[in-house]
């Protein structure tokens, strides 16, 4: 598929794909750094927070497809033919 035909985006196209690529990188780094560093600290007795798996995995891996589907869809709709 050839997208020569296609035209290009505009500059309000740009900034949006760009602001949208930067606030996805926060968001999946901040839940990268939170799951790795859990979240909570030891209690004095050697006791832990129980570990919630789901909660993990929809703040690190979760984040990381929902943007990548969300990066997907936002291409799809920049590139549609308007007319």
């Amino acid at each position: 598929m050839s997208f020569g035909d296609k035209p290009s985006l505009t500059i309000g196209q740009k900034v949006g794909c760009l602001a949208y690529g930067l606030v996805a990188f926060i968001i999946v780094t901040n839940g990268l750094i939170f799951v790795s560093t859990g979240h909570c600290a030891p209690e004095y007795d050697g006791t832990s927070c129980e570990y919630d798996g789901l909660t993990k995995f929809i703040i690190f891996p979760g984040s990381l497809i929902a943007s990548i589907v969300g990066g997907i869809f936002l291409v799809r709709y920049m590139m549609k033919d308007r007319g």
